[in-house]
């Protein structure tokens, strides 16, 4: 008899956004165009845009970055809350969902820890607290292990944000280091990629925020989830809304944070990644610590114009659920 694997969405954070995500989805799947539009009255009020307004702008194509923190953040929110109301409208359900960064507060969203709008306010929130309190930044995504990383520390001065397998890390910096680290990387032929992100989040760089972000957290009152949320950046991974300010301060550890997931099932996991990159998906399938038998799939991706990865990752769902 087929045994069924667990099954955890994974809602992703800053970095995984671009101009266009989504766009063939929401043209051709009536569900997720509705629950995009469920949400613009919230944006409307938030930002005095609506979704599409902000990132289907036809003079926004998906190479130009998209680092209004603002849209970024609720976009990012929107995306993948809706596509997430899309799978359970289909009666696809997670056993658990993983909040990697600003993607824990969008799961608490899902969960119905928090409401709609009060998740997006709190977004909202967090992005204006960001933006008045702390100085710009950059974060760099990096292909070398953490000792070659480590050696270019000084007189570089970046702080390590996250490992998300062995030869995948993510550092936060100010800008002016970002500029003198950058031709070091190339000098030593280290892949790299600077990513749309305007701040240096997971980092002591965004110190000065936390204050007015923990005052718009303890206003919210957040109810028993449906489903378990797990957090990339705290342990035990189980996590609560009112744990945002860690989720996007505290270093994250991917790898670790799947040793814990697989610790729940011992007949593998079931990865559907909801971000528009399918960051998180790539990330589980470069690990080694994810088992032969789990499985990771994304459900967007910036090349996917004809919806195979989502219909694959509704697939395999289907076909876990019948072996139950």
């Amino acid at each position: 008899m087929k045994r069924r694997k667990q099954v955890v969405w994974m809602c992703s954070g800053q970095g995984s956004q671009y101009y266009q995500m989504g766009r063939a989805l929401y043209q051709s799947h009536a569900p997720f165009q509705n629950h995009i539009q469920t949400c613009d009255p919230i944006l409307k009020k938030l930002l005095n845009a609506t979704f599409s307004q902000i990132v289907f702008d036809p003079a926004s194509n998906p190479s130009r970055p998209f680092d209004n923190l603002q849209q970024s953040h609720l976009a990012l929110a929107v995306i993948q809350y809706s596509l997430a109301l899309s799978l359970l409208e289909q009666d696809l359900r997670p056993d658990r969902l993983l909040g990697y960064s600003l993607g824990e507060i969008i799961a608490h969203m899902i969960a119905q820890s928090i409401s709609l709008e009060t998740g997006l306010s709190l977004i909202s929130s967090h992005a204006s607290a960001i933006q008045l309190h702390c100085q710009p930044g950059a974060m760099l995504a990096i292909l070398a292990p953490q000792e070659t990383i480590n050696r270019l520390q000084s007189p570089n001065r970046f702080h390590l944000a996250a490992k998300n397998f062995p030869s995948h890390h993510v550092i936060s910096c100010h800008r002016q280091n970002a500029d003198t680290l950058e031709p070091a990387l190339r000098q030593r032929q280290i892949s790299f990629q600077r990513l749309p992100v305007n701040y240096g989040f997971h980092s002591p760089l965004i110190d000065p925020a936390e204050n007015a972000f923990r005052s718009a957290l303890a206003a919210i009152q957040p109810q028993s989830p449906a489903f378990e949320v797990l957090s990339a950046s705290t342990t035990p991974p189980s996590t609560s809304p009112l744990q945002a300010w860690e989720a996007t301060r505290n270093p994250l550890d991917f790898e670790k944070t799947l040793r814990s997931i697989e610790k729940y099932h011992e007949h593998g996991t079931l990865y559907i990644d909801l971000g528009p990159s399918g960051t998180l998906a790539a990330f589980v399938k470069h690990s080694p610590k994810t088992p032969k038998e789990s499985q990771p799939l994304p459900t967007i991706t910036p090349l996917d114009t004809t919806q195979n990865s989502l219909k694959a990752a509704q697939q395999a769902m289907r076909a876990n659920q019948a072996g139950s």
